[in-house]
């Protein structure tokens, strides 16, 4: 590692503790701005007065906010995130029980949706203006129109209710299926390492329409991006040169191509982040039951504990997801070393 480089990392990282801190507080004062309270949720509806007040105590309630917020804040630093009212379990367990299942959906999703992007952005870009510019161009107005929610539900029709391809969406794998020892979480990978083949193939075929919906969804945003940045490289000085130096065509294209990665991979970060903040309604439309699932049930419920933990992840997921992009993007192209 340059020196360069070294020292951008050290900055990005530094950057790293200020936008967690404001994170942390802001987790900690949204869950507090609605009309419910937990203490409310757990004494139920025939509660008194004075056992609620009691149940408040008990769960530091009745204390002032700054004095709240900073018991939680050391409490989290430890890695103690409370307990779930409605399970009764700790909220740390729970999100990391949790998480690997939504890092193997978003992740076989925004790998589809790259390949997906970054080809039609390409293929676009160097037909521009001709029939296939303008079939593409339609397919990805069509992608980006459609919102995630209603494209999952359209899949679902097409593939499982009309043409019967898929299996239905109710869950990873299908019912009576042998799991596999529990090593990384994602089902997919575990099964494979243990042998589980058929689980293995069952848990892709769940998969499928999920990763289908995220794939061409947040692909077309990804394809307009990619579209637009190999046009602009495309009529770049460097790319002119290289064409009266006589470059074939194939070299022209993969000149701009490179070029117009750093920006792309920068855009590829955002998408990863928007996708994660998108997974509670594909699990909850596909009954996946990972992260996104687990926050909109506490969301409901008001186990503000759970709540909490799951904004203060997805916020932590979103600050190490820039860096690694800002990284990829300073390793690459070293005028942003020199910024």
């Amino acid at each position: 590692m340059g020196k360069g480089l070294g020292r951008y990392l050290a900055y990005r990282i530094l950057l790293l503790f200020p936008l967690l801190f404001g994170v942390s507080v802001l987790t900690f004062l949204l869950v507090r701005l609605g009309d419910s309270s937990p203490a409310v949720m757990v004494a139920g509806p025939t509660a008194t007065e004075a056992q609620i007040r009691d149940i408040e105590a008990d769960m530091g309630l009745d204390r002032s906010v700054p004095v709240q917020y900073w018991t939680w804040l050391t409490d989290a630093l430890r890695g103690d995130l409370g307990t779930s009212w409605m399970s009764n379990r700790p909220v740390t367990e729970e999100l990391w029980e949790k998480l690997p299942i939504t890092l193997e959906l978003i992740g076989f999703g925004i790998l589809g949706a790259i390949l997906f992007g970054v080809l039609v952005g390409v293929a676009s870009a160097v037909r521009q203006r001709g029939v296939v510019d303008q079939v593409l161009r339609i397919i990805t107005l069509a992608g980006v129109s459609i919102p995630l929610f209603w494209g999952a539900l359209l899949m679902i029709t097409l593939f499982f209710t009309v043409l019967g391809w898929a299996p239905a969406p109710l869950g990873r794998v299908d019912r009576g299926m042998a799991m596999p020892p529990h090593l990384t979480g994602m089902l997919v990978l575990d099964s494979v390492l243990s042998g589980y083949l058929a689980t293995a193939v069952s848990a892709l075929a769940h998969l499928a329409l999920p990763v289908l919906t995220i794939t061409l969804i947040t692909g077309a945003t990804i394809a307009k991006q990619a579209r637009a940045a190999m046009v602009e490289t495309l009529g770049s000085p460097a790319v002119r040169y290289a064409r009266a130096c006589g470059m074939s065509e194939r070299g022209v294209v993969w000149l701009a191509f490179r070029n117009a990665v750093p920006d792309l991979i920068g855009y590829f970060g955002i998408t990863f982040s928007l996708a994660l903040g998108g997974a509670a309604i594909t699990e909850l439309i596909f009954s996946w039951g990972g992260l996104g699932q687990l926050g909109l049930e506490a969301i409901t419920n008001a186990d503000f504990a759970v709540v909490q933990g799951f904004i203060l992840v997805m916020g932590v997921l979103t600050a190490l997801i820039y860096l690694v992009a800002d990284l990829l993007v300073a390793a690459i192209d070293p005028r942003v070393k020199l910024q």
